[in-house]
């Protein structure tokens, strides 16, 4: 990350639970894999573009946020 942004422990667990919480939604049936990769592809780019706050958010909410992607 840029400008010493750094993920805490919190934001570790929370990056896990975002990501098994949407495969789990893929597999059974609740969102598509295009949601999935939609959802991956926002928080990859933040991360890349060192845009700590939006990462964080997508960890927290982003399983939210992919259902609402349609």
């Amino acid at each position: 990350m840029n400008q010493g942004s750094k993920f805490t422990n919190h934001d570790y667990e929370n990056m896990d639970a975002f990501l098994n919480a949407i495969l789990d939604d893929y597999m059974a049936g609740t969102i598509t894999k295009s949601q999935v990769t939609g959802g991956l592809t926002q928080v990859m780019t933040a991360m890349a573009e060192g845009n700590h706050g939006e990462a964080v958010n997508w960890f927290e909410q982003g399983r939210k946020l992919i259902r609402e992607c349609a």
